[in-house]
């Protein structure tokens, strides 16, 4: 059933997600969840081994 403007009490275990997640908050940046910084972690150029195929291609670029 479609609820527009659902409370807390429709949704099935809001207390409990709504409850931990102050146990998963990044303390690297304010107000992240840990799952998602990880997840941009993984993501990130400079993090990932595509950094080192993009520095090649930059550094190929410069002796045209």
């Amino acid at each position: 059933m479609y609820i527009s403007n659902p409370s807390q009490h429709n949704l099935i275990g809001a207390d409990k997600i709504f409850s931990t997640l102050p146990k998963i908050l990044s303390p690297k940046y304010e107000g992240a969840l840990i799952p998602i910084e990880l997840a941009h972690k993984i993501a990130s150029i400079s993090d990932y081994p595509s950094a080192h195929i993009l520095k090649l291609f930059t550094e190929s670029r410069g002796s045209f």
